[in-house]
């Protein structure tokens, strides 16, 4: 199964205090929102589609000019913030001949490998739908509810003022579906769904539930930790992923010091 991932990146940073888009958010001194899901990222797919607001490009494309695995990542435009979903629609004349997509939001640096990888393979081993890492939070940022068949039938997200629960199941910021049949889909769903109540936004999520609603089979996995569904959307995030890359350097460094003796 050819897998290309799907990165929509088009938020500026502004609300962080950044001075670049939000996908080069540094989160120590070597190492940026980008390279982090690019090494996360690359060595699982095929290819990636990396979606950016237009002033974004011409940094990225500088940043990618020194990769070795430049051939294997496009850039999409989206012009305008209308939301997640056409952010991946509009990467669509890139992975619309690959057999699946692998979203992963451009800002979700807590990603591990282990729950990309079981993913993948949880999804490679499907013949159709979406597959999606969850994990049981407190205050989910966003909570995916089921009814009492398991399927999935609502999905609250807090930045549009659904209510959550003290506890539920949120994604990680990882979604892999099948492409057959999708950009037809969205154009249905396109056609009559609503924005969002806070962000006005045509939402991706919802997507998801529509998707279910007509039969598309839902594979879930669980993800490892609840650290891994924080992405970066306010100040406080962007600290708490640098605080978590620094102790992981320093367990590194010290590990590193262990092997030297």
């Amino acid at each position: 199964m050819r897998i290309c991932a799907v990165i929509p990146a088009a938020g500026q940073g502004e609300r962080l205090g950044l001075e670049v888009p939000k996908i080069f958010a540094p989160l120590d001194e070597t190492c940026t929102a980008w390279s982090v899901l690019r090494d996360a990222v690359m060595p699982q797919v095929e290819h990636a589609a990396v979606v950016l607001a237009p002033p974004a490009v011409p940094l990225f494309e500088n940043v990618l000019a020194a990769d070795v695995a430049r051939f294997r990542i496009s850039v999409a435009v989206q012009e305008k913030a209308t939301g997640m979903g056409d952010a991946i629609f509009a990467a669509w004349p890139i992975w619309r001949d690959f057999e699946s997509i692998l979203v992963v939001w451009g800002d979700q640096v807590n990603l591990s490998t282990d729950t990309l990888a079981r993913t993948l393979e949880a999804h490679r081993q499907s013949e159709a739908g979406c597959t999606i890492p969850l994990i049981e939070t407190a205050d989910p940022y966003v909570q995916y509810v089921f009814n009492g068949a398991g399927r999935l039938v609502h999905i609250r997200q807090a930045r549009e003022h659904d209510t959550v629960d003290a506890t539920g199941y949120s994604d990680v910021g990882i979604f892999a579906l099948h492409s057959r049949g999708l950009k037809d889909l969205w154009q249905i769903y396109r056609a009559t769904c609503a924005a969002g109540s806070g962000t006005q936004e045509i939402n991706f999520l919802p997507f998801l539930v529509f998707l279910a609603d007509r039969g598309w089979p839902l594979h879930i996995v669980r993800a490892g930790c609840a650290d891994e569904a924080r992405g970066i959307n306010t100040a406080s995030d962007l600290a708490f992923a640098r605080e978590r890359f620094a102790r992981r350097n320093s367990a590194r460094a010290s590990a590193y010091g262990m092997r030297e003796e």
